[in-house]
């Protein structure tokens, strides 16, 4: 006998997702300076750093709370400290999506190169 579709539209709708990441997410919290890459804009908010923390981390990248938008596309350098082993991960990103969430907003970025320091 053939299987019954599922009545639920979350079973249904769980069927068609096609999970898209290529790397496992890991939760954290890790404290995070940033700035902005640009070599055609000298402004102020490229000179000096700003803070954000990271809520999680991936081979390919890594999602970020942070005051202010940040358009999509926009190079950043970061530098991830985890204060409890104190290891510093550094890395160039390129910012993929921004969600205003009701305090800050949350930043997906990419990574474009990557090392630990």
């Amino acid at each position: 006998m053939p299987k019954q579709p599922s009545s639920s539209p979350k079973a249904a709708q769980a069927a068609l997702f096609t999970e898209r990441r290529k790397h496992q997410r890991h939760r954290v919290t890790l404290f995070v300076r940033l700035r902005r890459i640009d070599p055609h804009d000298l402004s102020e908010w490229q000179q000096e750093y700003r803070t954000a923390v990271c809520r999680n981390i991936s081979d390919g990248g890594m999602l970020l709370e942070i005051d202010g938008h940040v358009p999509r596309g926009q190079m950043l350098e970061v530098y991830a400290t985890d204060r409890g082993s104190n290891s510093t991960i550094f890395g160039i990103v390129e910012t993929v999506r921004a969600v205003r969430s009701p305090d800050r907003y949350e930043v997906g970025v990419r990574f474009l190169r990557r090392e630990e320091v």
